[in-house]
């Protein structure tokens, strides 16, 4: 029979790869590995293609010891098969560990099958080392570092060559620091030194001090030795250069590393690319999104509707969102969808209900919230109990997403009752909280059951100053005590309607501790905890009532109960008084904080703005008592007996005094506004006023009968002197010279502007008030 079929395997030949499936099963029906060997030897060498069937093939020859030494045997004698049975490993179809095997067996030929792998991992002179061939690269060069120990310099030779090197040199770092070790890092230094990059790898070599601890105490020195050497010191490429050198490459079935070295150093390209390499870079992201590829990394670029026309594409990339890990990014890109494209949408992700749907559900839900659409409600239903390719997380999240949809309390009801809550617990618990949430008192009733039937047994914990106490796991039970998961639906209650239940577990806390208290205080205080977490949030209702039914129902338990809960009682008392009343019209408290806030605290936080209200005062508010009460006809028409003097002392009494009233209506406080403050050398100004640490700033006054205020320029500096001389003594930044006109004097306003022309290069205001139009 086996001659038979093998004359029937020549007749075929040439049509083998028609029936390449049926061909290698008829094989493993047939149990004859002998034949499964050669074929699948004959496979690799011809075809860089995977089929199902031949990884079948391959796991079925590895279970015989017998045969899988065969297979290695005849695989060593042509090492071309090699490069495309490793193309089979690297997307998993079989174990990484077998093929380390392989790679075992080549001993005899180490050199020429390296060689091949290194012609596996660079191709055309780039690095294949993307994320997802990562591992398994990482794996077969370990191995081969453990067969070869100076694989890593061999691995360096090719790494010279290549194109993209820089573009990942992060993960280089990683890379090397797995592989160097104290038998081959000798060797590996002394290449690095040859290096004709030396800054490139200098760097690499660094880091991979860094992160391997075995080889770190000898860092300090072969670092030292190392940039000792007199280097050329090497020109860094821009980043422009090294991106217009991959643009070069003309290798666009590999555009991966273009697109990660864009997105990464993309700002710096576009201020400095040329029009001519923009285009070249447009046209591989046009015609790898025309073809699908790499949809993932050009989402990633960042502003790309600014680089192509991403309308052309809307339906490659809409096509692609199901199984995008950044469908946020394509959303954004997109937005806003239409209406036919949500409709197209909702048909691709619903159009079968295979593997493939399954593993999209998460991005089928949050399109289902993202655009908030109801119709799915009767879909979403319907896969809940019947799809037989959801697991359990699966269903909690369509059944989160139906409530964020339709708060419909009958149809959860429902769905409650066909719930195994020993077999789906979770999936259980999640529908009951959804109905806590609805206020359903049979959801609540449950849970509060299953609060009681949990009863765990936890010991008090040392205390942390015990010499025993020491750090130890945390049991997920444990960590409820402190987290409240389990009973969060019940704690967001807010209705008194559910009081009974919430009394009735304070009532079970009490039954436990006396039933046991070294096994249950622990979990009696939990119940405590959050059933008064609950009290407090009925403080909404704004009834003391609740908390004399509360007190009313414990007082019924035992007779040392409510002595238990006194302390937690007079908390909630406390809390109900200040919610319900305190409460009161919002504008009534903004208007009480805008009086206190206008008296109290003043927008002052500097010398100047201290200086801006202290001129409103006298420029204004002081200006308008004078001019408009009248105030100085009494100083006018007063007689004075004994000279000016007496003239200046009432004048303190008066204009002085109703200065002060202006400052302290104006916010400044009492102790703030100092009056003749006698300096260090017997001087003192009339006022002094601050605001905290802020100021102080002078203010002088004077009349204009006082012979100071003269016209005479040598007097007006000597006076103006002085002053100076007080903000100094002081530490004034602003001062203030106001003068009054209280006598018929026609060259008042003449020698006002000489004085406050002379006052200019100081930070001393003159403010001239003519008393006189206004008394007469």
């Amino acid at each position: 029979m086996i001659e038979d079929f093998n004359s029937y395997l020549d007749e075929i030949e040439d049509k083998k790869h028609q029936f390449i499936d049926s061909f290698f099963d008829a094989l493993i029906i047939l149990d004859n590995k002998d034949l499964l060997v050669k074929y699948l030897i004959k496979f690799y060498s011809e075809t860089d293609n995977s089929f199902s069937s031949i990884i079948r093939a391959i796991k079925y020859v590895f279970l015989d010891e017998k045969s899988f030494s065969l297979f290695i045997q005849k695989l060593s004698e042509n090492i071309d098969c090699f490069i495309p049975f490793l193309d089979s490993i690297q997307y998993k179809l079989i174990r990484v560990e077998d093929a380390l095997l392989l790679v075992n067996e080549y001993k005899k030929q180490t050199i020429q099958s390296i060689e091949k792998i290194l012609d596996f991992i660079f191709v055309e002179n780039k690095f294949r080392y993307e994320h997802y061939k990562a591992d398994f690269i990482k794996k077969i060069s370990l191995y081969l570092t453990k067969q070869k120990e100076d694989f890593p310099v061999i691995f360096l030779r090719r790494l010279y060559k290549s194109s993209n090197k820089r573009m990942l040199q992060n993960r280089l770092n990683s890379f090397f620091s797995s592989l160097l070790n104290l038998s081959n890092i000798d060797k590996f230094v002394k290449e690095a030194r040859k290096s004709p990059e030396d800054y490139f790898l200098n760097v690499i070599f660094t880091n991979c001090f860094k992160v391997n601890p075995s080889i770190y105490a000898l860092r300090s020195n072969y670092i030292t030795e190392y940039i000792a050497q007199p280097v050329e010191p090497e020109i860094i490429e821009p980043q422009i250069e090294i991106f217009k050198k991959e643009l070069n490459t003309k290798v666009f079935e590999y555009p991966l590393n273009v697109f990660e070295y864009f997105i990464e150093n993309s700002v710096n390209i576009l201020n400095k690319i040329s029009e001519a390499d923009l285009n070249e870079f447009k046209c591989i992201l046009r015609d790898n999104l025309k073809k699908g590829n790499h949809i993932n990394n050009i989402v990633q670029i960042p502003k790309i509707d600014k680089l192509i026309n991403i309308n052309d594409y809307r339906q490659v990339l809409l096509h692609y969102l199901p199984q995008s890990y950044n469908s946020d990014l394509i959303y954004n890109i997109l937005k806003p969808l239409k209406n036919d494209e949500i409709k197209y949408l909702y048909n691709l992700f619903t159009r079968n209900e295979d593997d493939e749907f399954a593993m999209n559900i998460s991005s089928f839900l949050d399109f289902i919230k993202r655009y908030n659409i109801y119709l799915a409600l009767p879909y979403l239903k319907s896969i809940l109990l019947e799809s037989k390719k959801l697991d359990e997380y699966d269903q909690i999240e369509i059944v989160k997403t139906i409530a964020f949809l339709k708060e419909d309390k009958p149809y959860f009801i429902d769905l409650l009752s066909k719930i195994s809550k020993t077999d789906q617990s979770n999936f259980w618990f999640t529908v009951n909280a959804i109905l806590i949430y609805l206020k359903n008192e049979v959801a609540v009733m449950s849970l509060c059951e299953e609060v009681k039937n949990r009863k765990i047994e936890i010991k008090e914990k040392e205390p942390s100053f015990s010499p025993h106490a020491m750090a130890r796991p945390i049991s997920t039970e444990e960590a409820e005590m402190n987290d409240f998961h389990f009973v969060a639906p019940l704690i967001q209650l807010d209705d008194s309607r559910f009081l009974p239940y919430f009394v009735d577990l304070l009532k079970f806390s009490l039954v436990i501790v006396n039933e046991d208290s070294e096994k249950y205080s622990v979990y009696a205080n939990y119940i405590d905890n959050f059933v008064f977490i609950y009290f407090e949030r009925l403080k909404i209702e704004k009834s003391y009532q609740i908390i004399s039914n509360i007190e009313t129902e414990i007082a019924k338990f035992q007779t040392n109960a409510i002595q238990r809960y006194r302390l937690g009682i007079d908390k909630l008392k406390a809390i109900f008084i200040d919610y319900i009343e305190s409460e009161k019209p919002i504008t009534e408290y903004i208007k009480k904080y805008n009086d206190q806030k206008a008296k109290r605290y003043l927008t002052i936080s500097s010398d100047a703005t201290l200086n801006l209200l202290l001129e409103k005062a006298i420029n204004v508010d002081l200006r308008r008592w004078i001019e408009i009460e009248g105030a100085y006809k009494m100083i006018q028409h007063y007689q004075v007996a004994s000279g000016i003097q007496t003239t200046e002392d009432l004048m303190q009494k008066t204009i002085s005094s109703q200065l002060e009233n202006i400052l302290l209506k104006s916010g400044i406080r009492n102790f703030d506004i100092l009056r003749e403050v006698e300096q260090l050398d017997g001087k003192r100004p009339d006022f002094l006023v601050k605001y905290g640490f802020i100021g102080p700033i002078m203010i002088e006054i004077k009349r204009s009968g006082n012979p100071q205020f003269s016209d005479d320029e040598t007097k007006i500096c000597e006076y103006k002197d002085k002053l100076v001389g007080y903000m100094l003594k002081a530490k004034s930044q602003f001062g203030y010279y106001v003068i009054f006109n209280d006598s018929n004097d026609l060259n008042f306003e003449e020698k006002l502007k000489k004085h406050k022309t002379a006052y200019e290069d100081v930070q001393i205001k003159v403010i001239g008030i003519d008393c006189m139009n206004i008394c007469n």
